[in-house]
Parts: C-alpha cells; sequence; structure tokens
C-alpha cells in the first residue's frame, strides 16, 4: 500500500493505490452504513419528503457509479445492477477505479446538483432541528484540508467527496450522508 499526496499552487490532488484488503475494508463500512440505513428507513412515515427524495437521488448516484454510469442502468434495478457488476460479496467490480467518481460528480452536473439539494435540505433541517443536531447533515461548504495551515488551500466539498479516491471509498461517504438524512427525517416526525 501506498499513499501519495501533492498540493500544487492553490489546487489540491491526490492519489491512492490501495491493497484488496483496504479496499475489501471500505466495502464492509458501507455494507454496515447500508444495513443501519435500511433499518431506519423502515421507521420513515413520510416517504415523499425532501429529504426522502434526496435519499433516493443518492442511492441513484450511488448505482451509477457502480456501473460506471452505464447507459442501461436507468433500466435495470437495484438487483440487476448488483449481480451484473458486483462481485460475490457485493463489492463493485470497479472498487479501486480512482477517477469514475470524479468524473460522475465533479465533471458534470450531477455533483452541482448534489451540492445544492444538500444545502437546501440541510438549511430546512437547521431551521426544524437546530444547528446543534447531532445527525445534521454536514456542511458542504469549501474544506481546508491543511490542518497545519488555516489559511491553505480550500476545496470544493464536491471535490473532497470523490475526487482522486477509489470509488469503493466514496460510497460509503454517500451511505452516510444517507443515513445523516434518515436521522433528521426521524428528528422531524417526533
Amino acid at each position: 500500500f501506498y499513499f501519495f499526496v501533492m498540493v500544487i499552487g492553490t489546487g489540491y490532488y491526490s492519489a491512492i493505490g490501495a491493497s484488496r484488503d483496504l479496499l475489501d475494508g471500505f466495502h464492509d463500512v458501507n455494507v454496515r452504513i447500508e444495513k443501519s440505513n435500511e433499518s431506519l428507513i423502515g421507521l420513515i412515515s413520510n416517504h415523499n419528503s425532501e429529504g426522502m427524495k434526496l435519499y433516493d437521488t443518492i442511492e441513484k448516484h450511488k448505482l451509477a457509479l457502480i456501473c460506471d454510469d452505464s447507459p442501461y442502468a436507468s433500466q435495470m434495478s437495484k438487483k440487476e445492477i448488483l449481480e451484473n457488476y458486483c462481485s460475490f460479496n457485493g463489492a463493485p467490480f470497479n472498487k479501486g477505479n480512482q477517477d469514475i467518481a470524479g468524473q460522475y460528480f465533479v465533471w458534470s452536473e450531477h455533483g452541482i446538483e448534489l451540492e445544492q439539494n444538500l444545502k437546501r435540505l440541510r438549511k430546512s433541517y437547521v431551521s426544524a432541528l437546530g444547528e446543534n443536531h447531532p445527525h445534521l447533515i454536514e456542511n458542504v461548504e469549501y474544506i481546508n484540508f491543511s490542518s497545519y495551515d488555516p489559511s491553505g488551500p480550500e476545496i470544493p466539498w464536491i471535490s473532497a467527496l470523490c475526487e482522486h479516491l477509489p470509488l469503493i471509498a466514496v460510497l460509503p461517504k454517500l451511505s452516510s450522508i444517507q443515513n445523516q438524512i434518515l436521522h433528521c427525517e426521524l428528528a422531524m416526525q417526533k
């Protein structure tokens, strides 16, 4: 396993070459988050809320990533995608691909749309639940990765989410956002 990070000017670039065991570890984390999501989703009474619509949109993004954004994905069920594009344990065949998530989110409208929808949803959750709610969706603003230099370069949230990371590292991040949405939806039901 090797890890390489290089900062150029005000831009951020990283590359990660990961062992199969590390990639499988990300898959295991994603499986656990998705199991949590499955148990929580059954407790949601309003599946037509803006939060649940965004939850479903994120699920579609995850499936599109798994099948390399195949034009046939929209015609396939989740089960079919998982059967055709994943191994026996459910890990995507393209789990180590470091380009697909960045291309899908950063170089298309998907990332801008996701960011805008998360900002809008977060704002509605803050007004209903307060800024200090423990499961509030993370703030999707610029991120400073330089802990030793707070004036260091900031990068867009969507880039931090997915650029130059193996696909299997991006999926748990998306599942975690879905988990935050479910917790906020449950809190709003009370």
